[in-house]
């Protein structure tokens, strides 16, 4: 790089003689003109050897500068392309959801792909951790329980159902009503009505938070479809019309 800058130096002295010359030169074609003293041919020679050593030497300085830009930028490239890459690549790994490896960034609930819970346990959304599923006994209605399938931590419907504790499903309390008692109470109740009946029988036990009922269905002559009702225990018959 001194060398260079030498060179550009030295180069800029031999263009502020050259110069000189030649304006020695211009007074002595401008002295033969009027008739002073002729211009000799050394003097001739002399400037066009410098006018063609001018073109030369540009031709040179531009090229040494071009060569200094290039060497230059191959330097400060060289130095960002071996430090950044490495930081970069480091990032974006980091940041990567589905890359199978759980980053210290990440949890089960924003990244499940890599940060799964184990099969007994679940992805608490508040807290973003897994946690245990429960078991069903332990008096606790956990995420993953229900009154369909653990009624004993998560309790029944209505209050007219009972847990099983073996199935660890809801029942419906037993009715102190027989079918035969059912049906006599809605066959007297539709009698009244003057309506004849083709059909009556009991399809089923349900209740409510207060009652438990037997539905009953009644197929009526001369009508095509059936009615529905219910009846409670103390023998009360009310229609129901089904939705």
């Amino acid at each position: 790089m001194n060398s260079s800058l030498k060179f550009i130096k030295d180069y800029f002295s031999f263009l502020y003689l050259k110069d000189n010359i030649k304006n020695m030169s211009n007074h002595n074609i401008f002295a033969q003109q009027l008739g002073q003293y002729p211009q000799t041919p050394e003097n001739y020679q002399s400037e066009q050897f410098l006018i063609k050593e001018d073109k030369k030497g540009i031709y040179i300085l531009i090229g040494i500068v071009l060569l200094i830009i290039i060497i230059g930028s191959l330097f400060i490239f060289r130095g960002k392309s071996t430090e950044k890459p490495e930081v970069t690549i480091t990032t974006l790994l980091a940041q990567y959801c589905g890359n199978r490896v759980c980053e210290a960034n990440e949890n089960c609930y924003d990244c499940p792909a890599d940060c799964p819970c184990p099969n007994d346990k679940y992805c608490d959304p508040n807290t973003k951790t897994c946690v245990s599923k429960g078991v069903c006994g332990d008096g606790k209605c956990d995420l993953y329980e229900s009154k369909e399938n653990c009624c004993v931590d998560c309790g029944c419907w209505y209050a007219t159902q009972v847990c099983n504790r073996t199935t660890m499903s809801c029942e419906w309390l037993k009715m102190n009503l027989s079918d035969e008692d059912a049906i006599r109470f809605v066959r007297e109740y539709v009698e009244k009505e003057g309506i004849a009946i083709k059909d009556i029988r009991v399809t089923g036990e349900y209740g409510d938070d207060e009652k438990m009922y037997k539905t009953v269905v009644v197929e009526i002559e001369g009508e095509e479809w059936p009615r529905y009702f219910r009846v409670d225990e103390r023998g009360n018959v009310e229609e129901i019309h089904p939705i």
